[in-house]
């Protein structure tokens, strides 16, 4: 074989040593980060004191408006952003 092909063989290998390596050390920081600070988990105390959401129907037409809403909110979500357009939406 030809040095060049050697060569070009070792390069490739300590790159690919070199990333994996890499993703390993990433890999262990997120073990060890979670470890550290485990996620929270709500007790029944807590999610039982909280209030249950309902939506105010007492004036009317109040529901049909939340479902207008709703759809103008899913329409928006799924309309391909415009490229170039100045402002939000």
């Amino acid at each position: 074989m030809s040095e060049w092909f050697i060569d070009g063989l070792m390069i490739s290998l300590k790159g690919l040593g070199v990333t994996f390596a890499a993703l390993g050390l990433l890999i262990l920081t997120m073990v060890l980060l979670t470890r550290l600070f485990p996620a929270r988990r709500e007790t029944e105390e807590v999610a039982s004191a909280r209030p249950p959401v309902t939506p105010d129907i007492s004036e009317p037409g109040a529901e049909e408006d939340e479902v207008i809403a709703a759809i103008g909110l899913a329409l928006a979500h799924l309309r391909p952003p415009r490229i170039g357009g100045s402002g939000p939406g």
